[in-house]
């Protein structure tokens, strides 16, 4: 079974883009949190409805991969142009970055990601982007998804202590 696959860009803390997700059903599928070049933070996620994802095992999952989807957005360029000079100036890994998965036995959702993600606030980010269930989430972490950067927005690093 094959994802039909959505891009979106998402500035993190602000109102869904064009072509993200309407509310309705749960989604599963892989995500970035990156800086623009002015330091302001953002969601970069491809997704798919459980109905087009990939079996693994007892869960449900994207199956495109982070290396994958990055490769192709550098290619393509037009998924979001405006943040680009992010894409092409990075390698995939070096942003945080994570995925949500499906466990159909445990009717659980799981989001596998970096810490950056985990203690930076942004996860009630992708609970929402993802349109994911109060009461069936688990965050955990996973060590293929550490990155070297930081995600925290400028206005942060800035305000007054």
């Amino acid at each position: 079974m094959g994802c039909d696959p959505a891009t979106v860009a998402r500035r993190a803390g602000a109102a869904p883009v064009a072509g993200a997700p309407a509310s309705g059903r749960p989604l599963v599928g892989i995500f970035w949190c990156v800086l623009d070049p002015s330091g302001v933070r953002h969601l970069l996620a491809e997704h798919c409805a459980l109905d087009a994802a990939e079996e693994y095992g007892d869960c449900l999952t994207f199956g495109p991969g982070h290396y994958e989807i990055w490769q192709r957005w550098r290619r393509t360029r037009a998924p979001m142009l405006p943040l680009a000079s992010v894409i092409r100036g990075h390698e995939y890994e070096e942003w945080p970055r994570g995925r949500v998965v499906f466990d159909r036995i445990a009717d659980h959702f799981f989001l596998y990601c970096d810490r950056r993600i985990r203690i930076g606030g942004i996860v009630p980010e992708v609970v929402s982007l993802f349109r994911l269930p109060p009461g069936r989430v688990t965050v955990r972490a996973d060590p293929h998804y550490r990155s070297p950067l930081s995600v925290s927005n400028r206005a942060d690093r800035t305000a007054p202590q």
